[in-house]
């Protein structure tokens, strides 16, 4: 006789167990998820997964309805069932859109959905719908059975727009996300993130979130919105990286007067944190002046996050490596600055601080890159005489540090 593989064992003496107490039905096996896959393929029928979650009502659920004995001989008979907890299988979870708890997903061997009955049932209610779905047949058509008087369920329309959207009906499924979006809640909120999500794939779901944002984009510019609003048109642009929108509305606040500059002085605060490398990359300082106040408390703050991810992976020198470039570079941008704001009494200290720490060519032509990004040859040149006269480096290494300052000729 050939031996079982270890999951087909495992899975064999998981049902030998459960079944060792003649005529006593299971039920909800206790299985997960990969044994349930290999005991749906030997018994050739369908997994039920049970998402309960712990609220009350799941909890009643899962001690009473899944209890129940006409429900466990069913499942005994039809399925392979498992209960799983969604924050455990939170990638399960989202990968499959589950929302409400609880939910019975019906799945194949392999994982792919056959459908699913959303909320509470009784065990006769589940049995019923449950045979439903194990007889094959269409999932739309259950749904639009179910919809029938209730096409404004935000719950069952956002269900119709997922199976629309895992039938590559994009354009009828944005529609309805859109529409269930504007009821607001937690299925708005639902459907928003899944609008996100098929923007990945389909630029026409990004193109409507741009088109949220511009409903409210007059108002915030204005600083007319609330800040509820504000938070709304934020949440947008942020979803679609509408960098530019921010950019827009951050310089159209700066001309707001009179009641509402109140409102915008803070606005603008909030932005300027999400905008500090498209600034930066404008080379535009006197706006990331709010922002590089501290800069060697923010330093420091470096050193600790790095000290912080050496330690929990010791002796990885990968980690080390990207840890201090990172550290390194995000210091010669603040230095950069600085210098470009002539507070140049901080950006000696900082760079003073960078260099005693990792006293090195690379952290040396680092900061002379960044002053010269900052139209500081004076900065840059004093740097490149500095490090190529710091005895810590290799003579080697010295000579070649700022290779864009030219060596004094001797």
């Amino acid at each position: 006789m050939a031996c079982l593989s270890p999951v087909l064992l495992a899975a064999a003496l998981a049902f030998g167990a459960e079944t060792q107490k003649p005529g006593q039905p299971v039920g909800v096996r206790p299985l997960a998820y990969e044994a349930a896959q290999t005991a749906a393929r030997i018994e050739r029928r369908p997994i039920l997964i049970v998402f309960c979650g712990t609220s009350k009502e799941g909890q009643k659920l899962a001690t009473t309805t899944l209890t129940e004995r006409h429900l466990r001989q069913w499942m005994d008979e039809k399925v392979v069932a498992i209960q799983l907890d969604p924050v455990l299988e939170a990638e399960m979870v989202q990968r499959h859109r589950v929302r409400t708890m609880p939910t019975f997903l019906f799945v194949d061997a392999k994982g792919t959905e056959l459908d699913r009955i959303i909320g509470a049932r009784d065990s006769k209610g589940l049995r019923a719908e449950g045979d439903e779905i194990i007889k094959g047949g269409d999932p739309l058509e259950r749904l639009q059975k179910r919809r029938k008087g209730r096409e404004a369920d935000p719950e069952l329309r956002l269900r119709y727009a997922d199976i629309l959207a895992d039938r590559a009906l994009l354009e009828d499924a944005l529609s309805e996300y859109l529409a269930v979006h504007a009821l607001g809640g937690t299925e708005g909120q639902a459907a928003f993130d899944e609008i996100v999500r098929m923007g990945r794939i389909y630029p026409k779901a990004m193109d409507a979130i741009g088109g949220l944002a511009s409903t409210l984009e007059q108002r915030v510019q204005k600083a007319e919105a609330t800040d509820e609003e504000f938070e709304r048109w934020l949440g947008l642009c942020k979803a679609a990286t509408l960098d530019a929108r921010l950019v827009w509305t951050y310089d159209a606040l700066v001309h707001v007067e009179g009641p509402q500059a109140e409102r915008a002085g803070p606005w603008r605060a909030r932005l300027v944190t999400l905008l500090r490398d498209v600034f930066y990359t404008d080379k535009r300082y006197a706006d990331l002046a709010s922002v590089v106040t501290d800069t060697r408390v923010a330093f420091e703050s470096r050193q600790a996050a790095r000290a912080a991810e050496l330690a929990a992976a010791p002796g990885a020198e990968n980690v080390a490596r990207r840890t201090l470039q990172t550290l390194r570079e995000d210091t010669a941008r603040d230095y950069e600055v600085l210098v470009a704001l002539k507070r140049l009494g901080e950006a000696t200290l900082l760079a003073d601080a960078l260099i005693g720490f990792d006293p090195t060519a690379a952290t040396y032509d680092a900061l002379i890159e960044h002053a010269l990004r900052a139209d500081s040859f004076g900065e840059a040149k004093a740097l490149a005489l500095r490090g190529r006269g710091d005895a810590r480096i290799d003579a080697k290494a010295r000579i070649k540090i700022g290779p864009r300052i030219p060596h004094q000729a001797k």
